[in-house]
Parts: structure tokens; sequence; C-alpha cells
């Protein structure tokens, strides 16, 4: 009897890990609700993040194709960062100016990416990344699936996906901070389904172990009307 079970688990546990890296994806994509996100055009996100022992409000708006605005509450001075598609540009009044800058390329590269509603996960292929299946790891009391992710521009990424429900809880990625490259640690919790996709609302970054910083979301909404000029580089405030 006891060889019997062992066998049985035996089973379950290499049926779990022959799962193809298109079955993974897929069963990703189907627990997420990525066919409703798909037709999603616009993302309303509003939340605190907390870092250096501040806490920060911010409004985060997304738009298809591939546009994005943040704007942050820091210490009573308004930082936004935007990118229309092509451009990225940021407004830093503590840099000593409230006119609006361009990007330097690493954080352009970040902007693009980040603006990218679906994720690299999704049509990786068509989108020129690489996806393959690392392996299974153990990770704070469960299972998940390892993925490994090379960008079109040959960055590497990692995601875990939870092996039984299937959402991401983990991923790292690399990238330059004064010339030195850096890797961060961004953990994903607290899903909760907002129109039938599931999505994290609390996301923990940490660099060498530690936290650095803390999102807590507070409201998500979909399909909140948004004109293309608000992605738009401002006109200098001197003008």
């Amino acid at each position: 009897m006891i060889l019997s079970v062992l066998l049985v688990a035996s089973a379950m546990l290499v049926n779990g890990q022959t799962l193809t890296l298109d079955e993974i994806l897929a069963n990703h994509f189907k627990a997420t609700g990525q066919d409703k996100l798909a037709k999603v055009n616009t993302i309303t996100m509003t939340g605190k993040q907390s870092m250096q022992g501040m806490e920060l409000p911010f409004v985060l708006k997304e738009k298809r194709p591939g546009k994005i605005l943040i704007v942050a509450d820091i210490q009573g001075t308004k930082f936004m960062q935007g990118f229309d598609g092509v451009n990225g540009w940021m407004v830093a009044p503590w840099t000593g100016s409230n006119d609006p800058q361009d990007v330097d390329p690493e954080t352009l590269k970040s902007l693009k990416e980040q603006a990218d509603i679906d994720g690299v996960l999704v049509n990786w292929k068509e989108k020129g990344h690489q996806v393959e299946l690392v392996g299974m790891e153990p990770m704070e009391g469960t299972d998940a699936y390892k993925l490994k992710v090379t960008t079109k521009e040959g960055d590497i990424q990692y995601f875990y996906l939870d092996a039984d429900a299937f959402v991401i809880l983990k991923n790292t990625t690399n990238h330059k901070i004064q010339g030195a490259e850096v890797e961060t640690e961004n953990y994903m919790s607290n899903y909760k389904n907002v129109d039938g996709i599931m999505m994290p609302y609390t996301i923990e970054s940490r660099m060498k172990g530690q936290t650095i910083s803390n999102i807590v979301v507070d409201s998500l909404l979909f399909d909140q009307e948004m004109s293309d000029s608000l992605f738009t580089k401002p006109s200098p405030a001197s003008k």
C-alpha cells in the first residue's frame, strides 16, 4: 500500500514537471484572463509606493499601443515620467527645473517595456523575444516554473510562475544604474480579480535581498477615456 501511494505521488510530480512551455504559458494566460486583458485599451492604477522611508502616492496610466504615464507626489513636488510610443520624457523638480527632459536610453528602454500592457510573455515570438523553460524551483512554500526570457534587445529576465495558480510570483530583471549592472527582484502578491483579469495589488522590489520599494495598489480601472496627448512630452514650464 505504501509503495502504491509513493508511486502515485511520484507520477503526479513527474506529470506536473513535464508540462511544456506552451502548456505552462497557456495555463498562465487562462488563469490571468489574458483573453479579456487583450481587449482592454487603457489601464488606470492608483496607489502608494514606499521607499527610503517615504510614502509616495502615484497614478499610472497606460494606453494601447505602448503608451504610459506615471505621476507621483514626492514630498509636495510632482514627478512625471511618460512614453508616447516613441519618445520618453520626465519632469523631475529636484533637478532644479520643472521643464520636461528627455530620458536616458536605459530609462527609455524600461518605459517602453512597462508600456506593453500584455507583458513580454504574450506573443513573445512575434515581439522577437526568446522564452525557455528552465525547470521548477521551490519558492516561498510553493513550487514555481522558472522561465528565462531573452528580449529582442538581448536583456535577460526570469519569471517564476506558481505551479498551481499559474500567476507570476516573481520576476528578476537586470538594468544599469550609473553604468553598473544591477539585478532587481520583483515579488507579486495579493492578486485580485478585476473584471475577470487577475492583477497583483502588491509588488515588492528587492536588491541583494534588501527591500528597496513596496507598491500597494489602491484601485485599478479599465478602459477609462484617455487622449493620446496625455502621454506627449509637455511644453517647457517657462513658456
